[in-house]
């Protein structure tokens, strides 16, 4: 793995062991294992099978990449999810139906309006709220860090 991954070293909680840039687990079958409270974050859990096993409070978030399907209780979730994304989120179409100059020059209309109501709504917090993280995401005084470094590491501003 580079010296540097674009990944945010994570420190673990006291007793509570971490596995990190790991293949160990790839195949593994897992029978009467308690996962309570686990967290897989940037983890590749494709092909995975989850049978007769308990989920109440089951959650995930953030998927990305090439998701391919959800299925549980053989009912594909996939499209009932992307639909209800799009539903909340209209700058999803909008951002895939981009074809054209114009159509580029429109999301990052979309793109700007929708930082703008988000440094907005951070200016009106506490300062401390701005440093603070929620479910181990960096705050949003460590993503603004972030930006400008890429900013300044890819050359986007002119």
């Amino acid at each position: 793995m580079p010296e540097w991954s674009g990944r945010k070293p994570t420190t673990a909680l006291a007793g509570v062991r971490q596995y990190t840039h790991t293949d160990a687990f790839r195949g593994a079958t897992f029978i009467d294992a308690d996962f309570t409270g686990a967290t897989f974050r940037d983890c590749d859990l494709s092909q995975v099978t989850i049978v007769a096993s308990e989920v109440a409070d089951f959650r995930v978030s953030g998927l990305h990449g090439s998701i391919g399907t959800v299925v549980v209780n053989d009912v594909d979730l996939t499209a009932f999810v992307a639909a209800e994304l799009d539903r909340r989120h209209s700058e999803r179409v909008q951002l895939r139906a981009m074809r054209t100059a114009e159509d580029h020059r429109a999301m990052w209309d979309t793109v700007e309006a929708l930082w703008s109501e988000t440094l907005a709504r951070a200016e009106r917090l506490p300062e401390t709220a701005r440093h603070e993280r929620v479910d181990n995401e960096w705050s949003l005084v460590e993503t603004l860090r972030h930006l400008v470094f890429a900013d300044d590491v890819w050359g986007w501003a002119g």
